[in-house]
């Protein structure tokens, strides 16, 4: 019987982003035999004069989720690097098909994606 397949969020946004950040989360998780890391795709964040931010949103806009990935791949070798739904409407078709070929590639085929 197989272990469930449980994953990490890394933190893309907020105080606690950063490229140091997106390495230990990441290693700590392959390191302690989690399933995959994972980002959110998130291009946009509210504003506008009526907007408050009571459900404590960060004030920065998050990093793209492909790059945060690669990132993750550039410094881990067996954990899965996994999107939450990507917003393609934003993207190119082609070049989106491109940047995550490129990713799966660099990270030796473990790349899992969802499309939206």
């Amino acid at each position: 019987m197989n272990p469930p397949h449980m994953g990490v969020t890394l933190q893309h946004f907020g105080p606690h982003a950063g490229p140091d950040a997106v390495v230990t989360v990441a290693r700590a998780a392959e390191r302690l035999g989690f399933h995959a890391v994972s980002v959110s795709d998130r291009l946009l964040i509210p504003v506008g004069p009526h907007w408050t931010n009571d459900a404590g949103l960060p004030d920065d806009a998050p990093w793209d989720a492909l790059e945060v990935l690669t990132w993750a791949a550039a410094h881990t070798r067996r954990i899965r690097i996994a999107t939450g739904v990507l917003n393609s409407i934003f993207e190119s078709p082609v070049a989106l098909a491109r940047r995550l070929a490129t990713l799966d590639r660099l990270s030796r085929g473990r790349l899992d994606v969802g499309i939206g």
